[in-house]
This record gives structure tokens, sequence and C-alpha cells, in this order.
């Protein structure tokens, strides 16, 4: 038996499963972004957005038209959604996440108000039909130091892909190397997407979420709860992490920011508590 020859099969066909268990993943991921394109512009085709009196009213759909009427009163919050393929072209989509609604019709609970529109036009639009939101611009950032929180965090789940990869295709399993710089961009990513504001009656955060970037708004008199948390080694570097959620007719939503300095939670929680 020839077991340099047996080796180098051995390593080819580790090589080659690994090339094409990487590129089914890539290709389901094209497959489901690509269901999911086709069945927004099925659900949000001909959208039309009226105000009446104290009521927002909506109209949509391509093959089904639906018509959703929304109290102005049961509007909880905003929430302001960048997807990573948009961001770059400065377009987001717009939510309302309301009181209306049950568990069972989730649907009702978070409301795109516009499916598509230029970032800067947003706050415009938005003041058409709704007031005293503010969309700021200029969310304060958090400090440098907590930069290299955000990638050990990814580098964790980085390590445990690479430890699999490298014990069942070695040695094609050691191009699972490459998610260390991968997966440490991606945690400067999210920290530079990362921010808070507040602002009179009005608490603004910022985050990433899977591929879209999140700016929740809620103004205080809808915020149902704020708690603001501190790991063993957030206390450590007098770091906090805050989260912020109100009351949908689905159960609850909100926003949080991590490693955020202490002093600036506490300014937080006593806005919330006056």
């Amino acid at each position: 038996i020839d077991f340099n020859l047996l080796e180098s099969v051995q390593s080819f066909a580790g090589t080659a499963l690994f090339i094409v268990v990487a590129l089914l993943v890539l290709f389901l991921v094209f497959l489901a972004y690509a269901a999911a394109t086709v069945g927004v512009i099925l659900k949000y085709a001909n959208f039309t957005l009226h105000k009446r009196g104290g009521e927002l009213i909506i109209r949509r759909g391509l093959l089904e038209r639906r018509q959703l009427t929304i109290p102005s009163e049961k509007i909880q919050s905003l929430r302001v959604v960048e997807n990573i393929i948009r961001q770059p072209f400065g377009l987001v989509t717009v939510y309302l996440e309301t009181a209306s609604g049950s568990v069972a019709e989730e649907g009702n609970a978070k409301v795109m108000l516009f499916p598509l529109v230029k970032k800067t036009e947003a706050e415009h639009l938005v003041s058409k039909v709704l007031s005293g939101y503010v969309f700021e611009s200029d969310l304060q950032s958090l400090p440098k130091k907590t930069v290299i929180r955000y990638v050990l965090r990814q580098w964790l789940w980085a390590f445990v892909i690479i430890g699999l990869s490298i014990y069942f295709f070695r040695p094609a399993g050691y191009y699972a190397l490459l998610l260390l710089p991968v997966s440490g961009l991606w945690g400067y990513i999210l920290h530079r997407a990362a921010g808070w504001k507040l602002e009179h009656d009005q608490l603004s955060f910022s985050y990433r979420l899977f591929l879209s970037k999140h700016t929740y708004l809620a103004r205080k008199g809808r915020i149902q709860s704020l708690d603001v948390k501190q790991s063993y080694f957030q206390k450590r570097a007098g770091l906090t992490t805050v989260e912020c959620v109100t009351k949908t007719g689905a159960g609850t939503s909100g926003g949080f920011i991590k490693d955020l300095e202490a002093e600036y939670s506490d300014r937080i929680y006593k806005w919330f508590r006056s």
C-alpha cells in the first residue's frame, strides 16, 4: 500500500469536502435572502400611508391587499433598520412598534412605516405623520478602550469553529483560521455601530443585530422598564449594559447598549426614574 498516495487522497478529500460545505452554506444564505426579498416585494407592493385624525392608515400588498389602522396613542417606539447591503446607499426601513395586536397577531405589533427611504429624509417623512420623535445623527459613541471587548466576544465563537474545523477537516480545516481576522473585523464593526443619546424626552440606542444596524427611539412615557446590568468583568472596567423595554401587543420590544460607562448609565437611569 502506498501510504503517501493514501494520505494525499485523504487530504484532497478533506479539502474538497470543506470547500463543498462552505459553498453550500453560501448558496443557502443567498437562496434565503432572495426568497425573503421576493416575499417583501409581494407583501409591501402598492404601499400607501395616510393620516386621518389620530390614526395612521396603511394599505399594502400585491396578491392580497391588506389595511392596518393604527391609533397614534398605541405607538410605543420607532425603529430604524439599516440593512448591511442598503446602508452604503443611505437607505433605511422605518418601523412602528405598537401596543396593538396580540401574540397571535405579532405582525400588528411591529409595523413597517416606510419600507425603503433615504436616511436623510426619514425624519422629515416621519414628522408628517408623527410628532415628538427626533432622529439623532450624532449619537454618542462608546470609548475606544471598549473595542477589544467587542473583538474578544467575536473571537470566542470563532475559536470554537476553528477548533472543530481543524479536528474534523484537517488539513483543510486550517483555512478556518481566516475567521480570526474576519471575526475581529466584525467585532470592530459592532463597536462602531453602538451609540446612545439622551435628549429631552427621548432615549436613543443604536446597535447591530446580525447584518442590520438598528436605531431604537423611545419616549420616556412609553418605556416600560429600564435595566442596568453589570458582569464581573464589566464591573472591573467600570462598564455596564443598559436595556430599555417597551410593551407591545406581542409582548415586549426594546433596545440596548453594551459596555457603556457607568457614569452614563447612572444618568440614563436617573432620567428614567425622575
